[in-house]
C-alpha cells in the first residue's frame, strides 16, 4: 500500500475572495488507483471553484495533475 499527497488549491470562479488550499493523502495499492481516486477527490474539491490540482508519490515526485477554469501562464517556466 502506497501513500500519496493530494494538494489542491482553489478560488472562487469570479476571481474574486482568497485561495483556499486543501491536502489530503490517498492510501492506494498502485499509482494507477491513487490517480483515480485523486481524479475523484480534485473534482469534488473543484467542483464551483478555479484552481489546480497535484497528486505526489511518496518520494515527493508529481504523477498527475490537473486544472481547472485557469488561464495559461506565458512566460519563463510555462510549459
Amino acid at each position: 500500500m502506497g501513500r500519496f499527497q493530494l494538494r489542491t488549491l482553489r478560488r472562487p470562479l469570479n476571481g474574486q475572495g482568497p485561495i483556499e488550499t486543501q491536502h489530503a493523502w490517498v492510501e492506494a495499492t498502485s499509482a494507477e488507483q491513487a490517480i483515480a481516486q485523486g481524479s475523484f477527490l480534485s473534482e469534488a474539491a473543484l467542483e464551483g471553484w478555479s484552481g489546480v490540482s497535484t497528486l505526489t508519490n511518496e518520494t515527493g515526485a508529481m504523477i498527475w495533475s490537473v486544472r481547472k477554469d485557469m488561464p495559461r501562464l506565458d512566460g519563463p517556466g510555462s510549459i
